[in-house]
């Protein structure tokens, strides 16, 4: 899926919840719903997730990031995939 494919809406994304995941850490996240729920009553039936930069966060804020599509990565995963991949989302980088 391209990058520009979705942007995100961002009527309110200053209200957002970010799940902040630190360097070198695992986290469990969890929702009212099972996930499974929730994306079966998403529209498009995608998690997207994000991978933004601490420093770009702090410096410009939820808005501008996702309006300008400012994040080092973005993962764009269907049910399936979950499943695939037994619902973990491991990612690696020197950079953060």
């Amino acid at each position: 899926m391209n990058i520009n494919d979705s942007i995100p809406d961002t009527t309110y994304c200053d209200k957002s919840t970010l799940y902040e995941v630190r360097k070198y850490s695992e986290r469990i996240l969890r929702t009212q719903l099972k996930w499974n729920i929730y994306l079966k009553s998403h529209s498009d039936k995608i998690l997207r997730v994000y991978i933004i930069n601490e420093d770009s966060l702090t410096k410009y804020g939820t808005c501008k990031i996702f309006r300008e599509q400012n994040f080092i990565k973005r993962f764009d995963l269907s049910y399936e995939d979950l499943e695939k991949i037994n619902w973990k989302i491991i990612y690696y980088s020197d950079t953060l």
